[in-house]
């Protein structure tokens, strides 16, 4: 053991001189010359901003377009999926009827919801992602309260659901069209 401490000592392995140490201290901080900072100008960083707001919508419709277009025949099967299950609720015709189908169209939203889960594993690089949560959602819950409550003589809530339906089909479909084109 003596040997080796020898050893480590000549070779000046764990040895610290105070000197070196010393060298590498500041002693505070360099200052060659007082500047002043740089002018800014708020024009030209609201204009880079939107310069760079405007190029990241466009990579992200890019890697969103690269993403669904090879999966559009899936997607559309998704949306025939969900038309169905709209099908069925409205083909209901009393509450009784509306209890079966509701039944029914979970099991078809499940099948949706894998189906969407295959398409985007990790649910982030779908554009229709939005549209499928919206339509999941409406056929779940507010669809079928409508039938009931149109049931009852208020159409005006089913009116609104469809609507929406609708409105989230043809945006889906403008995408998809979009993007087939491109």
């Amino acid at each position: 053991m003596p040997a080796m401490l020898a050893l480590l000592a000549a070779l000046g392995v764990g040895a610290c001189r105070k000197a070196d140490s010393q060298q590498h201290e500041q002693k505070g901080p360099l200052v060659t010359a007082v500047q002043p900072p740089l002018p800014e100008n708020p024009e030209l960083g609201k204009r880079s901003e939107a310069q760079s707001r405007t190029h990241l919508q466009h990579e992200d419709f890019e890697r969103q377009a690269a993403f669904d277009k090879p999966r559009s025949a899936q997607h559309r099967a998704a949306m025939r999926q969900l038309s169905s299950a709209r099908t069925l609720l409205d083909e209901a015709k009393g509450a009784q009827e509306l209890a079966e189908a509701q039944r029914a169209v979970r099991a078809q939203l499940t099948e949706v919801r894998a189906k969407i889960k295959e398409i985007d594993p990790w649910s982030n690089s779908s554009r229709l992602l939005p549209d499928y949560d919206a339509l999941l959602q409406l056929l779940e819950t507010r669809y079928p309260s409508a039938r009931i409550a149109a049931y009852g003589g208020n159409g005006e809530p089913l009116s609104a659901a469809r609507t929406q339906f609708d409105a989230h089909l043809r945006e889906m479909n403008n995408w998809l069209a979009r993007i087939a084109r491109e």
